[in-house]
């Protein structure tokens, strides 16, 4: 690629509309933090209807749901575990963009926060993947 007399090839955070002293501007990054924020909002508004349909003890056990992964949506089953399948999403998205950050920032004070709450983030998520596969087992 050449550029044009005058021109730069690579612009800087300033050029970009950024700040002096900044990160540059990663579009992905900040798409997918848009989208765990829409999500994050999501699950507020299911958590609502959970409590105002009276359905937050419709599914007495956990992490499955009567002891399947996808229980029969009937009456108060459909608002409680729609909200826990959110909720893994919201989780899920989460450590997505905990590690992305921690990977790619190049900022080092924003690495060490991301991989300060990447560690735990990792430990509950294998937690909670221990405990589906281990009452998937017991099933058996």
């Amino acid at each position: 690629m050449t550029p044009s007399p005058g021109v730069p090839l690579e612009l800087s955070a300033v050029d970009r509309g950024g700040s002096p002293g900044l990160s540059p501007f990663a579009p992905w990054r900040h798409r997918l933090s848009l989208l765990l924020m829409a999500s994050t909002l999501a699950l507020i508004f299911v958590g609502g209807l959970v409590t105002s349909t009276g359905s937050g003890l419709s599914v007495p056990d956990w992490p499955l749901s009567y002891g399947i992964v996808m229980p029969p949506m009937v009456g108060g089953v459909f608002y409680e575990h729609g909200h826990r399948m959110v909720a893994s999403l919201v989780g899920f998205l989460t450590l997505v963009l905990a590690v992305w950050t921690a990977r790619s920032e190049p900022r080092a004070r924003v690495r060490r926060l991301a991989a300060k709450y990447r560690t735990p983030l990792l430990l509950v998520a294998a937690y909670l993947l221990m405990r589906i596969v281990l009452a998937l087992v017991a099933r058996v």
